[in-house]
């Protein structure tokens, strides 16, 4: 990557998306090296996590924390070694076993610095329960990297859509008791179109979950206009 695209993408959202699409294998392959084993990215918190990981490193990257490829090693081992204490803490995850031998090379500055963005713990924990809670509504939590419109249309209609507060309040409840979206709920909607909601049905579920329940730091990372 050019250092001066990832200190552009931390102003736009879309170049910041670009990348992160782009280097979906790089990602794997550090997570893969970090753990130690095969990550099937179709299946696999630990990807998930890794890619978080990724996306906190080009926010947050700037020169002065030396080469990217050894700052976004060390955020996203740094990251998937707080997921899996946290995960063999609750017992709700197989452990993830992370190799301590690779070299840290990543300055206490730097981390202290990065540690004051969010409390790493707390961030990982309340992904992990986004992950369970999800996963109740059959989706994977990748769903809400791959699945979040691409279009500016679509991302701008999705806005809208999360700008009916009460709609939204019946499609949340409708969704708890059944499992399903109740795409009805927005038929008061001024340019109500089924067919695209029913094409990020899955992006518009997880964010219902997100909106009205208690992920309050993942949250703050999705834009809602």
């Amino acid at each position: 990557m050019i250092k001066q695209d990832i200190l552009d993408a931390q102003n736009d959202k879309d170049l910041l998306n670009a990348l992160i699409a782009s280097n979906r294998e790089y990602i794997k392959k550090i997570a893969g090296r970090i753990l130690n084993k095969h990550i099937d990215v179709s299946n696999d918190d630990a990807y998930a996590i890794a890619m978080y990981g990724f996306y906190e490193a080009l926010r947050n990257y700037d020169e002065n924390k030396g080469s990217f490829n050894t700052f976004v090693y060390a955020v996203i081992r740094n990251r998937l070694y707080d997921y899996g204490r946290i995960a063999k803490r609750t017992k709700s995850h197989e452990e993830l076993t992370v190799d301590t031998n690779y070299p840290n090379e990543l300055t206490a500055k730097s981390v202290d610095e990065f540690a004051k963005l969010t409390t790493r713990e707390e961030l990982q924990l309340e992904i992990l329960n986004l992950s369970n809670r999800l996963r109740e509504f059959d989706i994977n939590y990748l769903d809400l990297v791959h699945a979040r419109p691409k279009a500016n249309k679509t991302k701008q209609y999705i806005i809208e859509l999360f700008k009916d507060l009460d709609a939204c309040e019946s499609a949340y409840k409708a969704l708890i008791k059944t499992h399903r979206l109740q795409i009805k709920a927005f038929e008061n909607m001024p340019d109500f179109n089924r067919k695209r909601i029913e094409r990020h049905r899955s992006f518009i579920i997880s964010k219902l979950i997100i909106f009205f329940e208690d992920f309050p730091q993942v949250k703050s990372f999705i834009d809602w206009g």
